[in-house]
C-alpha cells in the first residue's frame, strides 16, 4: 500500500507588508519618545512657564481668552507689553487646556509629551516618504535619534517651549501633505500642505523658515519641473506673507529695552567692535557643532558672561569658521547632484539660521533649544553614514547589518540615558537653577536665579535655622551676580532684600543704593531704602527718598501719608497736616493716616479735631 508523502516546506515566511512594518514602527517611536521623557510630567512650573500658563490672564479666561490671544501679542497677557512676538496658537492651547483642566502642570507637562509623541511618529512618516527606496528601519533609526538626543530636554521639559513643538510638528505635516500632492497630484494636499505651513507661522516666528524649507524639499525628493515646484511654493510664501501683514497689524510699534539689558541677555553685543563680535557669534556656533555630536553637559542659560567676548586669535572661532565654511562649500558643489548631505546642510543652514545671531542679534548669545528642528539634518547624515561606512566593509552580510544596528542601538540607549538623566533637573526652579550654575558658574543670570531660588525657599521655612541658611546662600549667589555683571540692578536689588531678611541692614542699604546708582527711578529699591531709614529713626534721609518717591506717582496715597510721618517726626507739623489731607482726599480709606492725624491734634492740643478722626477711624475699623 503507497502511503501518501507530505513535503515540509522550508521557505522563510513572508515579510510583513511595509505600511504594517511602518505602524509598528509608529508605535514603537511613540511610545519611546514617551518613555524618555516620562518623567518630567511630575514636573512643576519652572522658570518662564508662568508666563504662558499661571501668569497670562488671557490663557487664565480659558476659551473666553482666545480672543484676546489673537488680537494681542504674545506678552500682553502677561506683561502688558504688546510687540515684539505674535504666537497665538500656542497661548490658544494653552488657554484650552487651562478650561479643561484648569491650572495644572502636570497636564501641561503631558501635552508637552504627548505633542513631542505624535511628532516623533509624524517624523517617521515624512522621511519615510523622502526615502522610499530604504527599508522603514532607515527612518526608524534616523527618528530614535531625533526624539532621544538629549539636546531636546530644554524644549520639552519646559512647559513654555511648546511652541517649538507644535511649530516641528506643523512643518512636518505641511511637508508630508505637500509630498503626497506632488506623488498623487490631488490639490485637496496642496490646499492641506499650506493651511498647516499658516499654523506653523502662527506658532512661532521660526516657522517662517518653512518658506525655504518647502522647495528644498521640492528639489531634491519630487521629480517635478522647476516651473511647478516655483508653482507650488508661491502659495507658501503668501502664506508668510499674510502672518507678517497680522502680525504688523496686531503689535505696536517696537520699542528698545536698555542696552544694558540687552548685554545681559546676549554678550555678544557687548562687544568693542564688529570683528570681535563675530569671532565670538563663530566660537558659539562650534559649541553648537559639539553639543550636537557630545550633548553633555547641559545648561538652560549660557547669558552674559559665561561665553566671554573673544578675538580672532581664539583657535575655536577659526576653526568654527573653517568647519562652516566647509559645509557651505560641499553643499553648492553637491547641490546639483541632489546629494543627501547637501540637504541636510541646506535644512540645517536654514533652520538655524533665525537663532544663529549672524543675521540679527537675537534675546540670547546661546540656547540649546535652537537646535531643536535642526537637529534632524545632523541625525539624518549620522544614520546614513554609519549605513554607508557598513555597506564597504567586507564580509558576510548579515553581520555586516548587525554591526551597524548594534551602533545605532548604543547611540539611542546612550541618548536615552542621558535625556532620562537630565530631565529630573526640570522638577522645580531649585533643581533647574542649581543644575545651571553647575554647568554655567559665569552666567550673572544663572547665579541670580539660584539666588532668588534660595531667598524664596527661605522665606517659606518655619525653622529659623533654616531659613538663615537658605538666605545666606541667597546672597553667595547674588553676590557672584553682581560682580560678573556690576550693571545688575534687579540683582542688587534682590541682594538687597536678603541682606534685610538675613537682618544685616546695613548691607541691605548698601545693595539698594547700588541699585539705584545703576538705575536711578527702582521705585521698588528707593521704598525698601525709606523704610530702613524710617526703621531706624533717620528721619531727614526717610523724607528726601519718600519726595523721590512721590516723583513717580504724585497721588500715591501711601507715599503722602509716609511723607506726612517723617514730617511729623521732624516736628514740622503743619507740614505733616498738609500731607495727611492730600493722601486722604486720594484715599479716605487711609486708616493709618487717621490714627496719625489722631495722635497729633492729640499733642497739639486740639481734641475735637482728634475726636473728629477718632470717629471715621472707629467706621474704617
Amino acid at each position: 500500500m503507497k502511503q501518501n508523502s507530505h513535503k515540509t516546506s522550508c521557505k522563510k515566511p513572508a515579510a510583513p507588508p511595509v505600511k504594517q512594518t511602518g505602524w509598528l514602527f509608529g508605535l514603537i517611536l511613540f511610545g519611546l519618545a514617551f518613555m524618555v521623557y516620562f518623567n518630567t510630567i511630575r514636573a512643576d512650573y519652572v522658570l518662564d512657564d508662568v508666563f504662558v500658563t499661571q501668569e497670562n490672564h488671557f490663557v487664565q479666561k480659558g476659551v473666553y481668552g482666545i480672543g484676546d490671544i489673537f488680537t494681542n501679542g504674545y506678552f500682553k497677557g502677561y506683561n502688558n507689553i504688546n510687540n515684539q512676538l505674535y504666537r497665538p496658537l500656542v497661548l490658544a492651547n494653552f488657554a484650552i487646556e487651562k478650561e479643561i483642566f484648569g491650572n495644572n502642570a502636570h497636564v501641561n507637562h503631558f501635552f508637552n509629551v504627548l505633542f513631542y509623541a505624535i511628532s516623533a511618529w509624524l517624523l517617521f512618516l515624512f522621511l519615510s516618504r523622502i526615502f522610499p527606496g530604504q527599508k522603514p528601519v532607515f527612518s526608524f533609526l534616523i527618528t530614535a535619534l531625533f526624539i532621544t538626543h538629549p539636546i531636546h530636554t530644554e524644549v520639552v521639559a519646559n512647559i513654555k517651549s511648546r511652541d517649538e513643538i507644535l511649530a516641528f510638528l506643523f512643518m512636518v505635516l505641511t511637508l508630508i501633505f505637500l509630498l503626497d500632492y506632488f506623488k498623487k497630484g490631488n490639490p485637496f494636499y496642496l490646499v492641506l500642505s499650506v493651511l498647516l505651513s499658516f499654523f506653523c507661522v502662527m506658532t512661532k516666528e521660526s516657522g517662517l523658515t518653512i518658506v525655504a524649507i518647502v522647495p528644498l524639499t521640492i528639489y531634491f525628493f519630487t521629480p517635478s519641473s522647476l516651473k511647478k515646484g516655483i508653482l507650488a511654493t508661491i502659495p507658501f510664501i503668501m502664506v508668510a506673507l499674510l502672518y507678517l501683514m497680522i502680525r504688523d497689524a496686531v503689535l505696536d510699534p517696537f520699542s528698545a529695552r536698555e542696552e544694558t539689558l540687552y548685554i545681559l541677555n546676549n554678550s555678544l553685543l557687548g562687544a568693542k567692535n564688529t570683528a570681535d563680535m563675530l569671532a565670538t557669534t563663530f566660537v558659539t556656533l562650534g559649541m553648537y557643532l559639539k553639543l550636537l555630536v557630545v550633548p553633555y553637559p547641559l545648561c538652560y542659560d549660557y547669558s552674559f558672561n559665561q561665553i566671554p567676548i573673544t578675538t580672532w586669535t581664539d583657535w575655536r572661532a577659526i576653526g568654527s569658521l573653517l568647519i562652516y565654511t566647509t559645509l557651505g562649500i560641499y553643499c553648492l558643489l553637491t547641490l546639483k547632484k541632489k546629494n543627501i548631505f547637501a540637504f541636510c546642510i541646506a535644512f540645517f543652514f536654514i533652520t538655524f539660521s533665525v537663532s544663529s545671531n549672524l543675521i540679527v542679534k537675537i534675546g540670547a548669545t546661546f540656547g540649546e533649544r535652537f537646535l531643536y528642528t535642526p537637529l534632524l539634518a545632523f541625525c539624518i547624515a549620522i544614520v546614513v553614514v554609519v549605513y554607508r561606512l557598513f555597506n564597504k566593509i567586507p564580509g558576510p552580510s548579515p553581520y555586516i547589518a548587525r554591526g551597524a544596528y548594534v551602533v545605532f542601538f548604543l547611540l539611542v540607549f546612550t541618548y536615552s540615558f542621558l535625556t532620562i538623566r537630565r530631565n529630573p533637573d526640570w522638577n522645580n526652579n531649585l533643581s533647574l537653577f542649581l543644575s545651571g550654575v553647575k554647568v554655567s558658574p559665569n552666567s550673572a543670570k544663572t547665579q541670580f536665579a539660584l539666588g532668588l531660588a534660595f531667598y524664596e525657599k527661605g522665606m517659606n521655612e518655619k525653622d529659623p535655622v533654616t531659613c538663615t541658611n537658605s538666605l545666606k546662600k541667597s546672597i553667595d549667589h547674588y553676590k557672584k551676580s553682581v560682580t560678573i555683571y556690576p550693571l545688575y540692578s534687579h540683582a542688587w536689588y534682590n541682594l538687597g532684600l536678603s541682606y534685610y531678611q538675613a537682618g544685616k541692614k546695613d548691607s541691605a542699604m548698601a545693595a539698594f543704593k547700588s541699585a539705584l546708582a545703576v538705575r536711578p527711578d527702582y521705585k521698588e529699591a528707593l521704598m525698601n531704602l525709606s523704610n530702613i531709614y524710617s526703621e531706624r529713626g533717620e528721619w531727614k534721609n526717610a523724607l528726601d527718598t519718600f519726595l523721590k518717591l512721590l516723583g513717580f506717582d504724585p497721588d500715591d496715597a501711601k507715599v503722602l501719608g509716609n511723607i506726612g510721618v517723617a514730617y511729623q517726626n521732624l516736628n514740622q507739623f503743619s507740614s505733616a497736616i498738609s500731607y495727611y489731607e492730600k493722601a486722604i482726599a486720594i484715599d479716605p480709606n487711609s486708616l493709618f493716616v487717621y490714627k496719625n492725624l489722631i495722635v497729633l491734634y492729640k499733642f497739639l492740643g486740639d481734641p475735637s479735631k482728634a475726636s473728629y478722626y477718632e470717629k471715621i477711624a472707629d467706621k474704617l475699623k
